[in-house]
């Protein structure tokens, strides 16, 4: 990969993990701990409805080098995953109200963070497109200026308004213009914006990735079921305490993503030449890169973590230093489940995948609940670590275990 297409990648990589800072940052800052609190979980609740808009499609689609399925295909796919995600937002804030966790503006919030994500979903299938095409550097710049765009709105409509919901609606109308940009990229730079909703290739998109899609939904409750254990169980305060000390994580998996995405075309192409040495050796120097950041990551931590985020949340969190350093560790756990995850996708390991995600979910509804009523916040911590790790293990048993029998043919 050349100088530019590193650079735009890891530019768009970065500012979009920033931005769930800056909104949390200064939703906090703005309308208080309760209200914050309420902030970040609609925020969260909206990142975990996009799983359905993704519905798991990008892997499949940038690994897709023999063109399975044209550019249309996924725009029309990827339409009605969002449709479907959208409605569901609209099942998950009723509940919320029903339940008396949310009034009509707390509705309000779900929804515009619901359509916020959306719109991410949109542009991400054009941004696969892109990577397709071994474009990797339009990604990066269209998740670049989109975040801007995005991130700046909602800066601009907090501090002129101080009210966090009209700083949302704000953000969201900015998502929407986003992707009408992008969408004339791609007219322009590539082939004219056609969709299809032809049924066969649906049927046939829906079959080839729903054991993904289903892992990817019991992925992300692996990765954020310990918030909601931590909102229905504890404080609104330590609600968000744990939403902030579980921020540096994200630096892993960023730093992570940077390299493994522009990979996972090259990925697949060694795998589709039989070239079984290049492909489990860009495999380990993936996963050393992954430990590397992970110990950098931590030793960081240690050492400013902690002043650094109770000063940008204005909020004490010296108690916590504990939590945070192991929520790291799990990141790393993290980061190299997904890298195993990747390569399993590329060895079209879809069985595989859906039962180590199966297990691993099993336990993650049952460990923190039971954790977090005895430990309270460290319990969390220490559930996220243990599901982090037995997910990694079971994908690198299940790579290594396909990989000794490939070379043995």
């Amino acid at each position: 990969m050349n100088k530019k297409k590193f650079i735009w990648n890891m530019l768009g990589s970065g500012i979009y993990s920033l931005a769930t800072v800056i909104f949390v940052m200064l939703a906090k800052r703005i309308v208080g701990e309760e209200a914050g609190a309420k902030f970040y979980m609609a925020f969260t609740t909206g990142q975990m409805l996009l799983t359905i808009g993704y519905f798991e499609i990008r892997p499949f689609q940038v690994t897709d080098v023999k063109g399975q399925y044209r550019a249309e295909v996924y725009f029309g796919f990827r339409g009605l995953s969002c449709l479907a995600m959208l409605i569901c937002g609209l099942i998950v804030g009723v509940v919320y109200v029903a339940n008396g966790k949310a009034d009509g503006s707390g509705f309000g919030l779900i929804m515009a963070m619901c359509m916020l994500k959306m719109f991410d979903g949109i542009a991400d299938v054009f941004e696969g497109e892109f990577q397709r095409n071994d474009r990797i550097d339009i990604s990066g710049m269209s998740m670049t200026f989109r975040t801007i765009a995005v991130m700046a709105a909602f800066s601009a409509a907090a501090w002129m308004t101080r009210n966090i919901y009209i700083a949302s609606a704000a953000a969201t109308v900015a998502g929407l213009i986003g992707v009408v940009c992008v969408a004339l990229v791609w007219s322009r730079r590539f082939s004219e914006l056609s969709i299809s909703f032809a049924a066969d290739k649906m049927k046939s998109l829906f079959k080839n990735t729903v054991l993904l899609f289903i892992g990817s939904a019991m992925c992300m409750w692996l990765w954020n079921g310990t918030k909601y254990v931590v909102e229905w169980t504890l404080t609104d305060k330590e609600t968000l305490v744990y939403g902030i000390v579980f921020m540096p994580t994200m630096v892993i998996n960023l730093g992570s993503s940077f390299v493994f995405k522009p990979m996972l075309t090259t990925l697949a192409r060694h795998y589709e030449d039989k070239n079984l040495k290049k492909f489990a050796g860009l495999m380990g120097t993936l996963v050393a890169i992954a430990c590397g950041l992970t110990i950098v990551t931590f030793a960081a931590g240690a050492w400013l973590g902690i002043p650094v985020l109770s000063w940008l949340y204005d909020i004490d969190l010296a108690p916590y230093r504990a939590v945070m350093l192991i929520l790291i560790a799990a990141g790393g756990f993290n980061a190299v489940s997904m890298l195993f995850y990747y390569a399993l996708t590329v060895m079209r390991l879809l069985k595989e995948i859906f039962a180590g995600y199966t297990i691993s979910f099993i336990v993650s509804i049952v460990l923190p609940v039971i954790m977090v009523k005895n430990m309270g916040i460290m319990g969390a911590g220490w559930s996220y670590l243990i599901v982090m790790l037995l997910l990694t293990l079971l994908f690198a048993g299940m790579f290594y275990i396909r990989l000794i029998s490939e070379k043995r043919k």
